[in-house]
């Protein structure tokens, strides 16, 4: 009796110790394929993190990118158009590395007829009929010889006038002879054009235009004018060809 107690005994622990193992061997299946799943799932989801996340960073090294391109060009822009209007009030253009600044104009003289000012305008008909206007002879040096036919030295300057017109006819020089036509007679002028040979032009001061903005006193008087309109010296009296010739040369290279 108790061999037999003894034997289902030991049947039963065989049996319950099978019924373990075998659940015990489900349930760490179980486990493991859960822990598997698990750590499949959490590869899955770090390799997408890891793929995604370029993406996010080259978002924001664009957006940087884009941001520092846009405020250098905004900075850009700002210096370029301070260059260009110029604090100080000069008016620059800036162009890679050249910078061109705006030339300054020449300073004219005021109009007034003495020297160092600007020779007063005319416009006045010569003796063939045209008109002549000083601002058309801008350019030239000009030689200006107011005179009268009964005036005696106006006469021996005529002479020494055309001589130097002659010599300096292939120069920048022009000489004009200004007739006091009001106070004198026109065939006297005819006359002595013809008798002195004169080539150089000979201007009729009806109204006495001439006289009266030159303010001429005396006679003989002489204006020297240089490229700029600009009277560079004034003769008053009768002069020699030689003094003519010494006044021409400095006006012409600048030095009168």
């Amino acid at each position: 009796m108790q061999i037999k107690i003894y034997f289902f005994s030991l049947l039963f622990i065989t049996l319950a110790l099978l019924l373990y193992g075998c659940s015990g061997s489900d349930l760490s299946e179980n486990i493991t394929l859960q822990t598997q799943e698990e750590l499949s799932s959490a590869e899955f989801n770090q390799a997408n993190f890891i793929q995604e996340t370029p993406t996010y960073q080259g978002d924001i090294q664009e957006n940087e990118i884009g941001a520092s391109s846009s405020e250098f060009q905004d900075s850009s822009q700002a210096t370029l158009s301070s260059e260009v209007t110029g604090e100080t009030g000069q008016n620059t253009t800036t162009g890679g590395d050249t910078e061109i600044e705006q030339i300054e104009e020449i300073e004219i003289p005021p109009v007034d007829p003495s020297k160092g000012f600007s020779a007063p305008e005319f416009s006045l008909s010569t003796i063939t009929g045209s008109n002549l206007t000083l601002s058309e002879l801008r350019g030239k040096n000009v030689v200006l010889n107011y005179w009268k036919s009964w005036c005696v030295p106006c006469m021996e300057e005529l002479v020494a006038l055309e001589n130097l017109h002659r010599t300096y006819q292939d120069e920048n020089l022009i000489i004009l002879s200004v007739n006091g036509i009001e106070d004198d007679n026109l065939d006297d002028v005819n006359k002595i054009i013809q008798e002195k040979d004169l080539t150089y032009p000979v201007i009729l001061d009806y109204g006495e235009v001439f006289w009266k903005s030159y303010k001429v006193l005396f006679l003989p008087t002489s204006f020297f004018i240089d490229e700029q309109g600009v009277i560079r010296d004034i003769a008053i009296g009768g002069d020699s060809e030689a003094d003519f010739k010494l006044r021409i040369d400095q006006l012409i290279t600048d030095q009168l």
